[in-house]
């Protein structure tokens, strides 16, 4: 077609007006997207934090727990 020819010469480009449009929304929403994915890895990485320290919390507790068991099983047995 001769009008998208004419189109393309004026532009300078191998692309149509309309189709700059849709690529400039492209890069936006990648843009976003990647900011994103980046939020969502701060976010993992601090509840991976914050679990490790449940997890020494959890295991401190466990210990003092079986130390109060086998002193409770050394006082019933005498």
């Amino acid at each position: 077609d001769l009008s998208i020819e004419d189109l393309r010469e004026c532009w300078g480009v191998r692309i149509l007006p309309n189709d700059v449009l849709k690529v400039q929304n492209l890069q936006a929403e990648l843009k976003r997207l990647k900011k994103s994915y980046a939020n969502l890895k701060n976010e993992k990485n601090r509840l991976n934090r914050k679990l490790e320290t449940i997890i020494e919390e959890k295991r401190a507790l466990q210990e003092k727990y079986d130390s109060l068991l086998a002193e409770q099983s050394k006082i019933s047995s005498e």
